[in-house]
């Protein structure tokens, strides 16, 4: 008997827990059904074609003329450079029949660390021409994306989207040509430190 009891009052208790437990998931599910429901707001939404921006604003058409000018130059140092090269080498095997095979290898090797070295330095170069293009998008999209912020509270807009996510939209909904005034008046160039 005591065992029947025991076991009924086990019973009881678990029936009693889950009961509950059954209870606080229910009442924290109708709680965050209401909040879901009632704290929505509706969206107030705005659209901006930022890959447009980041082709046409002045900041970013100045940054790629001046990245483009130093590609320039730089490819005028690089034909130079390689015109150079060419050559050592050309002289080099004008006079191997009058050099001894071990002077001419000792030469070879010579000209074929300076043309590594070469090749290391352009490597470097391109890397830091694309480093400081990256370095003035980084501050373009910075600045982009700080207008953006201001403009979405200004308008009390909750909700913004890049054009290439939106299939059809109402005009007014478009702020591309307000944001692209405020960037190229905010930011008409990027500056970058030389290195």
């Amino acid at each position: 008997m005591f065992r029947f009891r025991r076991l009924a009052a086990v019973s009881a208790s678990f029936v009693l827990g889950v009961a509950l437990a059954l209870t606080a998931a229910d009442s924290a599910a109708a709680q965050r059904q209401d909040r879901s429901t009632a704290a929505a707001p509706a969206p107030r939404i705005m659209v901006v074609d930022s890959q447009r921006i980041l082709r046409e604003a002045d900041a970013v058409k100045l940054l790629q003329s001046g990245i483009e000018a130093e590609r320039d130059a730089f490819r005028e140092q690089i034909r130079q450079h390689e015109t150079e090269l060419r050559e050592a080498d050309a002289v080099l095997n004008r006079e191997r029949p009058t050099i001894s095979n071990e002077e001419y290898l000792k030469r070879r090797h010579a000209l074929e660390q300076r043309y590594a070295g070469y090749q290391s330095d352009v490597a470097d170069r391109r890397r830091a021409l694309e480093g400081r293009f990256s370095k003035g998008m980084h501050i373009v999209e910075s600045k982009l994306m700080e207008i953006v912020g201001e403009l979405a509270k200004e308008r009390n807009v909750n909700l913004v989207l890049p054009k290439s996510a939106v299939l059809l939209a109402d005009s007014d909904y478009d702020a591309t040509d307000e944001v692209m005034k405020r960037l190229n008046a905010a930011l008409p160039r990027v500056v970058l430190p030389e290195e």
